[in-house]
């Protein structure tokens, strides 16, 4: 049975989630005695040390690196808790490890972890170990981006900004998922109401777009990845009013944001459904 033991306070800090409980009640004895500490009952145990705030790593809690890291989707998120444990000595992690330091994170789970570590693979952050199933390690570039705050997707997404017509003949600004150009968006989908007949406003058809772009294996998406579907079906809606028209769907459960993140709920998808003429 382990143990996690955390201190914090007055120029000192450590955290360790897998001490034993032997250490730990030696641990508690050790504090509540008065005088003299109690005898070490195992002198193989190994010591406890305390580490200064200075001396910390750079991040703290697993919380403190998906902030610091700038990480905002699901795979760049894997990169930063690889680099989280990888400053704890633990150089190897598994799809279990990556989901409980989510929920530790106060992350909401994604719903199929596989895909993300595959997308985190494409991405160069992280590789799978070709000795052993289900265990994948931070390659270099992984440890560059997590870093550098993910620098260079910003880079990348920014260098395409290059001005796009819609069918509206409006101009639409490049997402920041670039899956999303490799899309053919059409007003009929399958299993989806009507785009343009259907809907009725923009808030439904925010939800349409976020429902079949999850169908696409975009499970995540930003304000101005909204803006730059609906662009091409010729929605003018810019990202910065993505929010107000998601606030009905945000209430009645249909659609969740987490910080700058939107997906579409099983709700949602229901919701979609009854729309269907």
């Amino acid at each position: 049975m382990s143990v996690k033991l955390y201190l914090d306070g007055d120029g000192f800090k450590y955290e360790n989630e897998d001490i034993t409980l032997q250490q730990a009640a030696q641990i508690v004895a050790f504090v509540n005695s008065s005088q003299n500490p109690p005898q070490v009952v195992n002198s193989q145990l190994p010591p406890v040390t305390l580490v200064s705030n200075q001396q910390n790593n750079n991040f703290g809690s697993v919380r403190q690196v998906i902030d610091s890291t700038n990480a905002k989707t699901v795979p760049q998120k894997i990169a930063a808790i690889a680099k989280y444990l990888q400053d704890k000595g633990q150089a190897v992690f598994t799809r279990t490890e990556i989901m409980e330091n989510l929920r530790r994170a106060g992350e909401r789970l994604p719903k199929n972890i596989g895909r993300d570590l595959k997308d985190s693979i494409k991405s160069d952050y992280i590789c799978e170990s070709d000795s052993q199933r289900d265990e994948y390690y931070l390659t270099n570039k992984g440890l560059t981006e997590v870093e550098n705050g993910f620098a260079s997707s910003k880079s990348i997404g920014a260098g395409k900004k290059t001005s796009k017509r819609t069918t509206s003949g409006k101009k639409s600004t490049s997402p920041d998922n670039i899956k999303l150009t490799d899309i053919k968006f059409q007003p009929i989908w399958a299993g989806y109401p009507h785009f343009h007949n259907d809907l009725k406003t923009k808030s439904d058809k925010m939800l349409w777009v976020l429902g079949c772009c999850k169908s696409q294996g975009v499970e995540e998406m930003t304000a101005i990845d909204i803006s730059y579907v609906l662009g091409k079906l010729g929605v003018v809606l810019s990202s910065s009013d993505v929010t107000s028209n998601s606030r009905t769907h945000t209430k009645e459960g249909r659609l969740y944001k987490n910080s700058n993140m939107y997906n579409i709920e099983p709700v949602g998808e229901e919701y979609l459904k009854s729309l269907l003429s």
